[in-house]
């Protein structure tokens, strides 16, 4: 069986505002999916996806002038805040965090791959992606390359769940993976990427 993962590709130019769009991906999927979801920003150090982290701090702070009227709030008072010092948002060195009341969540993952295989998470947003080394995209990739259709188990009341009760259950939210980057150059995997689905999209097999 062949597991598709849903992808994004964004070309955008230099002062577009990425970060503004990821984060603002983000809070909105996080605030009206059905069901947690989980998501993980790479990008090619730790100052870069810590960056877009803090960027979706400013919008929930409304510290961007930019955004006029809007109310970061809605999102902040969604925030779990585990302790009465802080605000949500976990600066730990190793991994930028924050978790929703609703059981969503974001991290941020850097270049050190090895410390983050394995790891699942239902979107991965790729900062930059042009300029990414390639072992890290496959392997951040990975976290959300999961089977989403598979189902086993059982009810609440203990009774195996067949096959017939199976399909009769909501699909899941597909897992995502979003390449968001400015122009890099024509032999990277986003470039190759951005190209194919280009032909996808005019041939209408999108």
């Amino acid at each position: 069986m062949a597991w598709i993962t849903p992808r994004v590709i964004i070309l955008a130019s230099r002062g577009y505002g990425k970060s503004l769009f990821i984060d603002l991906f983000i809070m909105a999927k996080q605030m009206l999916a059905s069901e947690p979801w989980t998501c993980a920003i790479a990008a090619g150090s730790s100052d870069q996806s810590n960056t877009t982290f803090k960027k979706l701090e400013d919008i929930a702070y409304d510290r961007i002038d930019s955004m006029i009227g809007s109310n970061g709030k809605i999102f902040r008072d969604e925030i779990v805040i585990p302790n009465a010092n802080g605000d949500g948002f976990n600066h730990n060195p190793s991994s930028f965090s924050y978790r929703l009341y609703n059981d969503s969540e974001t991290n941020t993952v850097n270049s050190n791959v090895d410390k983050n295989r394995g790891k699942r998470k239902r979107a991965v947003f790729f900062d930059e992606s042009g300029f990414l080394d390639a072992d890290l995209v496959q392997v951040y990739s990975a976290f959300a390359i999961v089977e989403k259709g598979f189902k086993t188990g059982f009810d609440s009341n203990g009774n195996a769940i067949d096959v017939v009760r199976l399909r009769a259950l909501p699909p899941e939210v597909p897992n995502q993976i979003i390449n968001v980057s400015s122009a890099s150059n024509t032999d990277t995997d986003f470039y190759a990427k951005y190209r194919d689905y280009s032909k996808r999209m005019i041939i209408g097999d999108t």
